[in-house]
């Protein structure tokens, strides 16, 4: 297990003693104590600030989804309750607990869920860090994990926000369940899987991981070279395969109602439409439109193997180079974001730390490595296999959210391996202090995180990025092409509010409020959309459209010819052009238009022709 203290004898997976834990004083529990109600204050203070500046319609962060789900949920019970099998139903049965008829209040209440949901989930992280940690280790991963993972999305309904403390636990508990597996273990680390599962369908790579680990185990006992009898062997492999047994039984026990509805439905048991199809299209365009063909929600696809996304269909379309040629790219993007988040240098200092205690520590290092076996191999199966699939998925999807589903146990594994690596030494009484080593790289860290706080961190909290701009615009007009006009709005006030620069939110309130009715606020928002891009022709056309409606047609005239003269080859606003010289009574500039739009959009110009009067009416071809 993850634990300082443990050894295993030569009988791999057996534990000669349970594993040490950290033994504390009281006054250093006070100490500890003290601490955890700062870093939760300081952490509920941090993300209702995110609230207040960044979370301002149900539009913001991706979260739109999940409040749609939680309200059907509460309002339809168990039918409803599957979804859409592209989010799955924890986070949503939970958020239906708070929900309520009036949605404002429930977009209110869904904050303060998220924020207190993902209190819970720092102070069970980091109970289990001071468990298996130094105190300075322990504090310092704590802070890190608050302020670097789990603010990003602290006040947003996310359910990354509850799969990262699950899936760190369901890690921490297979890795110990390897080293020394019991049934009651066994049972705990299924509950915790199928838990992390109904949260999020990424989960089930991990079990297969841990079975696989767990065969590897058991053959290096059968076929390797013990120096341990035949009886005690036969009775490690009865316990380790019925734990691994009850450990699978308790899984799919938990998450039976969810793939038993699954297989019934689509015939598969972890039907997702993530891993499914998207993973096995070239973009998100394409499975964009895949999906919009098909109700991939409701059931599998009734067309050929040659249309449906699929493992075998792309391995037949696609050659070996094309495949690897993406696992780069997607391994190259994943990078290239990572050291831009702030969490990075947490990890590229750690590790740097962690080479250099394993130099100075290096009589340890094959002892800690033969009595940690197991976990390691799991981990480290884990982690690649996961980054792979993540890379993978990047020409479709990719985020923070990928990477970070990673970042929590590596940095905790980087942390603990020093102090592993320190229990071997001390047995071999070295003048090295590495415990004073570890505290003092530990103190290092917090100070360079309440630096980080003082400053980029602070700044990340009022001040959104390109990409949540770019995204919380994108949700917003998602809203309002499914009909939700009222929550797009609010989006798009948003957005604006966010970044007055960003002129496509302007354009969309201009437009929305000239379908409404109401002219004069659809040429101020369209006003300021073109004084902030003023070589936008979609934006000057429709800044023309608002003028017009409004009854100022020489205004709109002027815009059009901007929005012509930017985009020559733009009909539609030719079109609106020759409308407008047609309503102010500008016959020969109209019939001018109308041979310009005979060059464009025959069809536009023979509407056109229908607003001329019929001496003046040019002549239409067909």
């Amino acid at each position: 297990m993850i634990e300082s203290g443990s050894t295993m004898s030569d009988c791999p997976a057996v534990a000669k003693h349970a594993p040490s834990q950290v033994r504390r004083t009281k006054g250093q529990w006070f100490s500890l104590a003290a601490y955890w109600f700062l870093l939760c204050v300081v952490f509920v203070y941090a993300a209702i600030v995110q609230a207040k500046n960044l979370n301002l319609s149900a539009a913001a962060g991706g979260q739109m989804p999940y409040l749609d789900y939680a309200k059907n949920i509460a309002e339809g019970g168990m039918p409803v309750w599957y979804g859409d099998h592209n989010r799955l139903p924890l986070v949503p049965t939970l958020l239906a607990f708070v929900y309520t008829d009036d949605w404002p209040t429930f977009v209110t209440r869904s904050i303060g869920f998220s924020i207190t949901l993902s209190t819970i989930v720092l102070l069970g992280v980091s109970a289990l860090a001071f468990r298996l940690l130094p105190s300075l280790s322990a504090a310092a991963f704590s802070a890190i994990f608050a302020f670097t993972v789990l603010l990003s999305r602290a006040s947003f309904v996310q359910a990354e926000l509850l799969y990262y403390g699950l899936s760190f636990l369901s890690w921490l508990l297979m890795c110990r369940l390897l080293q020394k597996p019991t049934g009651w273990l066994a049972g705990v680390a299924g509950l915790t899987l199928g838990l992390t599962y109904l949260t999020k369908a990424s989960a089930w790579p991990m079990m297969l991981t841990f079975l696989l680990t767990m065969i590897v185990s058991q053959l290096w006992l059968w076929l390797g070279r013990r120096q341990c009898e035949n009886s005690i062997r036969d009775k490690q492999v009865s316990r380790s395969w019925g734990c691994a047994g009850i450990f699978i039984a308790v899984f799919f026990l938990t998450v039976s109602p969810y793939v038993w509805h699954n297989y019934q439905q689509f015939g598969r048991v972890f039907y997702n439409v993530n891993s499914t199809f998207f993973m096995w299209c070239d973009s998100w365009p394409e499975a964009k439109a895949f999906a919009d063909a098909y109700p991939i929600g409701d059931s599998f696809p009734d067309a050929s193997e040659e249309v449906i996304p699929s493992f075998d269909q792309y391995w037949r379309s696609h050659t070996a180079s094309q495949m690897i040629t993406r696992l780069r790219y997607g391994l190259a993007t994943l990078f290239q974001l990572a050291i831009h988040g702030v969490y990075f240098k947490y990890l590229a200092i750690s590790l740097g730390f962690c080479g250099l205690m394993t130099w100075r520590l290096r009589r340890g290092f094959i002892p800690a490595i033969k009595s940690h076996a197991l976990a390691l191999l799991f981990s480290a199966t884990c982690f690649m296999g996961y980054l792979l699939a993540y890379a993978w998925y990047v020409p479709v999807a990719y985020g923070d959210r990928f990477v970070l589903s990673l970042y929590t146990p590596l940095l905790f594994a980087i942390l603990w391996w020093p102090v592993i690596l320190s229990n071997h030494q001390m047995a071999n009484r070295s003048r090295f202090h590495p415990r004073l080593w570890i505290n003092s790289f530990s103190a290092i860290m917090l100070g360079l995180l309440v630096l980080d706080g003082v400053f980029s961190i602070r700044k990340s909290l009022i001040e959104p990025t390109p990409n949540f701009v770019r995204f919380y615009y994108n949700e917003s007009r998602e809203l309002l092409y499914a009909g939700n006009r009222d929550e797009a709005v609010q989006g798009f006030l948003g957005v604006a509010k966010l970044d007055p620069n960003f002129a496509p939110a302007r354009v969309d309130l201009g437009m929305m409020a000239l379908t409404a009715g109401h002219s004069q606020r659809a040429t101020r928002w369209l006003g300021e959309a073109v004084t902030i891009d003023p070589n936008s022709a979609d934006a000057w056309n429709s800044f023309g459209s608002a003028w017009s409606a409004a009854g100022d047609f020489h205004q709109g005239i002027d815009a059009f010819q901007h929005a012509v003269e930017l985009n020559p080859a733009f009909a539609i606003a030719w079109y609106n052009l020759g409308g407008a010289y047609s309503q102010v009574g500008s016959w020969g500039e109209a019939k001018a238009v109308h041979a310009k739009l005979m060059t464009l959009d025959r069809n536009l110009a023979k509407q056109l022709s229908q607003l001329l009067p019929a001496e003046s009416e040019a002549t239409f071809e067909p």
